[in-house]
């Protein structure tokens, strides 16, 4: 009867082993998936940070600014030009209104026959100089702007150099919680004979299985042993 009570007492010694057993590799395993969700996610920022570096690097900028500079250098002449001729249009109307006749106005090469078709030419003239002028300035901002982009990159680029060093040093670290995980394990992974070089979810999904047929078989041992 002792020897009975004993068997009974270790089999329900080693069913608690086997539910702390299982929790501890609940616990792992959630920190597990955790970790390597994790670590994608920061593999996957430093590959777009790297890639981000690479298409920004000092070296591209440089070329790039003095290309956008050097074209800031035509404008002056252009926006010149424009003024010029807007300031022709408006001193032309004494000097073209002696061209309202059935001959070519010198302006814009149109058989002017009334002074009222004059004006209106001279307003046609007007406007497209007008959407020129847009036109060049929205040019010129966009330009403007890109330069300023550029030289606000230097900031740029130290913050995504942090960020590439962050997340190197995440990963690191969490690859060491990993090393720690599979030295906690092993002498579950020793107790359910299970052979493994790193962590994987084989390895934990094998851990439970053993862990639950353990569990299935003792309590068929201390079933059988109560019915005596």
């Amino acid at each position: 009867m002792n020897q009975i009570l004993k068997q009974n007492n270790k089999i329900k010694h080693n069913l608690n082993k086997l539910n702390t057993d299982r929790n501890e590799i609940e616990k792992a395993y959630s920190k597990f998936i955790s970790y390597k969700v994790s670590i994608e996610e920061h593999k996957k920022r430093i590959d777009e940070v790297k890639e981000w570096l690479g298409e920004n690097s000092d070296e591209n900028n440089k070329k790039l600014l003095n290309t956008l500079e050097n074209s800031l250098a035509g404008f002056d002449d252009r926006f010149h030009n424009i003024y010029e001729e807007q300031n022709k249009i408006e001193e032309s109307f004494d000097v073209l209104s002696k061209n309202v006749s059935n001959k070519q106005c010198p302006l814009c090469g149109v058989n002017h026959l009334s002074e009222e078709q004059l004006m209106q030419s001279i307003k046609k003239q007007k406007e497209r100089s007008i959407h020129a002028l847009l036109e060049l300035n929205s040019e010129f901002t966009k330009i403007k702007d890109k330069i300023k982009e550029i030289k606000n990159l230097t900031v740029l680029r130290e913050d995504k150099e942090k960020a590439l060093r962050d997340s190197e040093k995440i990963i690191k670290d969490m690859e060491e919680e990993n090393k720690f995980l599979r030295t906690f394990l092993q002498p579950m992974l020793n107790y359910y004979k299970i052979k493994a070089e790193n962590l994987s979810e084989e390895l934990f999904l094998g851990l439970l299985r053993s862990n639950e047929s353990s569990e299935a078989e003792a309590k068929n041992v201390l079933a059988n042993i109560e019915k005596k």
